[in-house]
C-alpha cells in the first residue's frame, strides 16, 4: 500500500466516523470514563449537551452498562471513598450522590459495602479542626456542633463525640 493509498483509506475512516453518531458519541462517552467514573445520570446530561437525541444516548448508555463500562454503584463507592477521606459525612455524601443523579438503590449498597465507623470519622474531623482538647464551653460545643452538622454529619454522631 503506498502512502497516498493509506492517505485515503484514513481519510475514509474518519469520513465513515463522523458519519455515525452512535459511534462518535460511544467515543465521546468512553473518553469521559477514562477519566472518572460517572453517574448514569450525569453522563447522560453531558451527552445530552452534545447530542440532542435522548433515545441514541439512552441506548449508548445501556451498551456501556452491559459491557461493565458505567456502573452507578462503582460511581459511589468510589465518591463515597473520596468524600469521607475529604472529612464529609454520609448526611452531605448521599446528597451530593442524589444531586448527580446516582441511583439510590447504588447509594444504600455503597454505603452498606463501605464499612466507615462514622463516628469515628466525625471525631477524627473534630480533632483535626479543633484539636485534642474536649469543648468545655456551651459556645464551644455549639461551633463545633455546627461544623460538623455542616460537613455533613447526623446529628447523633455530632452529639456521639461532644460531651453535654
Amino acid at each position: 500500500m503506498t502512502d497516498l493509498e493509506s492517505l485515503q483509506a484514513s481519510i475514509a475512516a474518519l469520513e465513515s466516523a463522523a458519519e455515525d453518531p452512535r459511534r462518535d458519541l460511544r467515543n465521546q462517552a468512553v473518553k469521559a470514563l477514562s477519566r472518572r467514573d460517572y453517574a448514569c445520570e450525569e453522563l447522560r446530561r453531558r451527552l445530552l449537551q452534545r447530542c440532542a437525541d435522548a433515545a441514541l444516548v439512552d441506548a449508548v448508555l445501556q451498551q456501556l452498562a452491559g459491557e461493565g463500562l458505567l456502573s452507578d454503584l462503582r460511581f459511589a463507592e468510589s465518591f463515597l471513598r473520596h468524600r469521607a477521606g475529604q472529612g464529609y459525612g454520609p448526611v452531605r455524601i448521599r446528597q451530593e450522590l442524589a444531586q448527580r443523579g446516582t441511583d439510590s438503590d447504588a447509594v444504600d449498597r455503597a454505603f452498606l459495602a463501605c464499612g466507615i465507623d462514622w463516628h469515628q470519622r466525625a471525631e477524627q474531623v473534630r480533632v483535626k479542626k479543633f484539636g485534642a482538647e474536649s469543648p468545655q464551653e456551651y459556645r464551644e460545643r455549639a461551633k463545633q456542633a455546627q461544623f460538623l452538622t455542616y460537613r455533613g454529619f447526623a446529628s447523633e454522631q455530632v452529639w456521639g463525640i461532644l460531651p453535654f
